[in-house]
């Protein structure tokens, strides 16, 4: 299976969604020489066997020996994209948000959603729980939406660094723990350009 599969198999998710795969899994895959995404298993990462950037232990039905490309835009969709609540938030802050969803898990990003709103002074008040409730939907359309993604990426970035102050182990993942934080701002400035 190629990436352009599951970015085919995507399309019925919405425009959106379709776009922001395809960044995700830019991140996400690993490719043999051909293009074709393939099966690893990091030493050190929790997650265990993983395919297209999803891994074992957070997705135990999910069939690694015969992936199909609609399950992979599935899994993306349902589990951080829905959860995410992107609808429900304007470019590129759902996105941005969504990015972190995957790569730390929904209850962090959104974490630093509120963080970051608490660093506008209208919003000093969100309750910074992890729960992506109307409080914080509404505080997100009352902040400038490139400041803000811009702040929510300044936040996952401080917290790669002191994951990697606490466990020195993962000191090896945060070149491109860091990498992909670029990255996501570049590829969201040029969509909005």
């Amino acid at each position: 299976m190629k990436k352009q599969d599951i970015i085919a198999a995507s399309a019925d998710f919405g425009a959106r969604f379709h776009v922001w795969l395809d960044f995700i899994l830019r991140w996400e895959c690993e490719y043999d020489e051909h293009g074709h995404i393939r099966t690893e298993n990091v030493p050190g990462d929790g997650g265990g066997l993983t395919f297209a950037g999803i891994d074992a232990r957070s997705h135990p039905a999910f069939c690694f020996s015969d992936p199909k490309p609609r399950d992979v835009a599935r899994i993306y969709y349902n589990d951080y994209w829905q959860p995410a609540r992107v609808g429900e938030l304007p470019f590129p802050v759902g996105e941005v948000v969504a990015n972190y969803a995957v790569n730390m898990g929904l209850r962090a990003a959104v974490k630093l959603l509120q963080t970051a709103l608490n660093s506008f002074a209208a919003h000093g008040g969100i309750r910074v729980d992890g729960v992506l409730g109307p409080k914080t939907v509404q505080a997100v359309a009352q902040v400038p939406e490139e400041d803000l993604a811009d702040r929510i990426e300044d936040e996952a970035g401080d917290r790669y660094r002191r994951i990697v102050a606490r466990r020195s182990s993962q000191r090896k993942f945060l070149k491109g723990w860091l990498n992909r934080n670029r990255a996501l701002e570049r590829w969201w400035q040029g969509l909005a350009a």
